[in-house]
């Protein structure tokens, strides 16, 4: 009969192939979600071997033994599976419907490869494929330490979409440190239209929300979004000190570097540094950030206690222009398929 190949979700069959001809579904999956997991087998209710087994009956002429084996396969919560198509009513779409139905979410997604790859029609390292480039995202900031906070935030808080995003190499010298520099590095991307998809984050203090605000003066791509690091209202009446003194001030569009978004602990301050004619106001700096960033990227999973709520808003933020950007290409292709007239 050959080797099959199944994707389900619970009792729901989604796709199937045999032998050569399947659909690499790798891409639903984290390496972390391959397990062993049940594979279902039909024996001749004659079998000797399945005797024990409870006899089903499909019609007067035929029935059946069920057999189970525990194999290698892919398995994960039907919550945590992602889906990166909108192509017709595939099982990716059927996915993308029954995730929204909370009685659903807890429902096993598997893909039974085994039997394919046992039998020799595509090598193992084939279900090991990563999200494929269309479905990734470049992230790039003003600089490391950004960089290095939004890639720990993605592996605490939403482990099931860290795979979806690249970041900047920072093995040698980060190419651009600086705003003016992260500016002029829009710019270029623009000017070569870049095809992936691109999400640019400024800080959010004066010196950010500059070249935050004249880079979204340029013409950008429909694959690429220029943000900045969202205002919060937690630092509407934040402790500052300056040449007048400590005072409760809006670090909003100021001083608000990444930094501020962690748990700064109790009595968290922002010294004001200079004056920014560009903008009439002053930038200023979260004291001990070093040391605030430390702490966070020490951690090796959520601790309780730690205030994650500015990560959260930080997430939220870049999980959103993504979808922006999907979203984007979707109409593009729909509105590209449709007949003249």
């Amino acid at each position: 009969m050959g080797s099959m190949i199944h994707l389900t979700l619970g009792r729901i069959e989604l796709d199937w192939g045999k032998n050569g001809g399947f659909q690499n579904h790798s891409a639903l999956f984290r390496p972390s979600d391959l397990i062993e997991i049940p594979y279902f087998y039909a024996a001749d209710e004659n079998d000797a071997e399945s005797a024990a087994l409870p006899l089903i009956r499909r019609s007067d002429t035929f029935s059946y033994r069920l057999i189970t084996e525990m194999k290698e396969g892919y398995s994960a919560p039907l919550r945590t599976v992602d889906d990166d198509d909108v192509s017709g009513l595939s099982a990716y779409t059927i996915i993308r419907l029954l995730a929204d139905n909370p009685c659903a979410q807890d429902l096993p997604v598997t893909w039974q490869f085994a039997d394919v790859a046992d039998g020799g029609w595509a090598p193992r390292e084939s279900f090991n494929a990563p999200v494929r480039q269309g479905s990734r995202f470049l992230i790039v900031t003003e600089g490391t330490s950004d960089v290095q906070i939004i890639k720990h935030a993605l592996a605490l808080l939403a482990p099931d979409l860290a795979d979806f995003f690249d970041f900047v190499d920072m093995r040698e010298n980060y190419p651009f440190s600086g705003t003016g520099n992260l500016y002029n590095f829009v710019r270029g991307l623009i000017s070569i239209r870049i095809q992936n998809n691109v999400v640019i984050i400024f800080d959010n203090d004066a010196e950010g929300v500059y070249n935050w605000e004249r880079s979204t003066r340029l013409n950008r791509l429909e694959n690429m979004r220029i943000v900045k690091l969202p205002d919060r209202s937690a630092f509407k009446q934040f402790r500052t000190l300056g040449p007048t003194g400590e005072h409760l001030a809006d670090i909003n569009g100021k001083a608000a570097a990444i930094e501020c978004y962690l748990d700064a602990g109790s009595e968290p301050v922002v010294r004001w540094t200079s004056y920014d004619p560009k903008r009439d106001c002053y930038q200023g700096l979260v004291e001990s950030k070093e040391a605030i960033a430390s702490q966070f990227l020490r951690q090796k999973k959520l601790e309780p206690g730690y205030d994650y709520s500015g990560l959260e808003s930080i997430l939220t933020m870049l999980i959103s222009e993504c979808v922006s950007i999907t979203e984007a290409a979707a109409k593009a292709a729909l509105e590209a398929e449709r007949p003249d007239g």
